[in-house]
């Protein structure tokens, strides 16, 4: 319906929270706290900002991890998603 997607305010997000620490940090206590599609929403925008965050990257990697133990594995096509999101978000040297 709108032509503008959320992404194109997401530079602004990153200024107002005054760089991407704070997001990760939030990011990171969604996570604790259960909520890892929230963690995620917010690991996006930084890794949009800034694509190897290494705190970033380990906050998504715990997410989806988080999501892949949630499914119970019985949706193939989601678990495999799942497992190469991982290994993406995984620095090479980790692999």
């Amino acid at each position: 319906m709108w032509d503008t997607p959320p992404t194109s305010v997401w530079q602004d997000i990153v200024e107002l929270a005054g760089g991407t620490t704070a997001l990760t940090e939030r990011a990171d206590t969604h996570l604790d706290q259960g909520h890892p599609l929230q963690a995620l929403h917010l690991v996006d925008i930084v890794l949009a900002h800034t694509p190897d965050d290494p705190a970033a990257l380990r906050v998504k990697r715990g997410a989806l991890e988080s999501l892949l133990e949630q499914s119970g594995r019985e949706n193939f096509s989601e678990v495999q998603w799942l497992e190469q999101a991982i290994k993406a978000a995984t620095p090479e040297e980790s692999q």
